[in-house]
């Protein structure tokens, strides 16, 4: 991928997440603070991971675990 294909390709799956938490938003607790909504968006952007990527554990998550730290990201 090209970096410009990488920044299109976070923005479209950062949109599509945040599009489909903010249509939930009226059905959330009312006591739903900073720490519930966290864990709920880390949630949904664990759920587009496991559907489109490497499993954990794979030589392909390994890589990226490995390039994560070498780089320094």
């Amino acid at each position: 991928m090209t970096k410009a294909d990488k920044r299109k390709f976070l923005r479209e799956l950062t949109a599509m997440v945040l599009k489909n938490v903010l249509t939930v938003v009226d059905r959330m607790p009312d006591d739903w603070n900073g720490l519930e909504l966290r864990h709920y968006l880390a949630d949904r952007f664990a759920e587009h991971v496991m559907s489109g990527g490497a499993a954990p554990g794979g030589p392909r998550y390994r890589a990226y675990k490995n390039a994560v730290l070498v780089n320094n990201l």
